[in-house]
């Protein structure tokens, strides 16, 4: 029972609670559920946030090697400035009788890049390259991803027979119990019997629980790498 009160303590802690508020578990521990899971033949890597995050990267590469070779087109650009100019050497300027000089300046430039010392050619070089490295890290995490994925998917298979298998060992276990009773009713059995078989149940019962535990992690590991974790 206490360390039942200190789980429940650490799960407060975790999901951010205070440790002293109270909490009510609704959730039940029924393999049942655990039956029919829904195991694709392979990962969709587009679900990983890892890999959303590199094809952002990716996108902001090929964007920046556009702008490098965007430098090797000629630029035209236009201006203009208007201005007055009092020229007095008294602070009148709020007299109307006093006149002001306007000035207009307009114009435009024509850039035309010839030769800048290969500079553009090589950030253009540099970003390919920074492109090239982005693909790869694009189709390492793909594999990372689908290896992840094979790895939850066997283990979950292999703590779902497990279950199975503790399962009919805890109903056995149940069965020999039930037996060693009737037994012992009927004067045909020992208590000692009974109690060793009540043993048994207990340790095959633990067992059950663990590989639900191991089941129901394996679960969330296969989310993890499905990419159907809901941050």
């Amino acid at each position: 029972q206490r360390l039942a009160l200190l789980s429940h303590a650490l799960l407060k802690f975790q999901m951010g609670m205070d440790v002293n508020a109270p909490i009510e578990l609704t959730d039940s521990l029924n393999e049942a559920k655990w039956a029919d899971i829904n195991m694709p033949e392979k990962a969709d890597p587009k679900k990983r946030i890892e890999y959303s995050a590199l094809e952002s990267a990716h996108r902001l590469q090929e964007l920046d090697l556009k702008r490098y070779r965007l430098t090797y087109l000629p630029s035209l650009s236009a201006f203009g400035s208007l201005s007055a100019n009092a020229s007095r050497d008294e602070f009148n300027f709020f007299n109307t009788a006093y006149r002001w000089y306007p000035t207009a300046i307009i114009g435009a430039k024509l850039t035309v890049p010839i030769w800048d010392g290969l500079q553009k050619n090589s950030r253009v070089q540099q970003s390919k390259l920074a492109l090239q490295k982005v693909d790869n890290n694009l189709l390492n995490l793909e594999q990372a991803i689908n290896l992840d994925y094979s790895s939850a998917k066997t283990n979950l298979e292999n703590n779902l027979a497990l279950l199975e298998t503790s399962k009919k060992n805890r109903d056995i276990a149940n069965e020999i119990v039930r037996a060693s009773k009737v037994k012992f009713d009927n004067g045909i059995g020992s208590s000692l019997e009974v109690v060793d078989s009540e043993s048994s149940l207990k340790e095959a019962e633990t067992n059950y629980f663990g590989a639900l535990y191991d089941t129901i992690v394996s679960k969330i590991d296969l989310d993890k790498a499905l990419g159907n974790l809901n941050y």
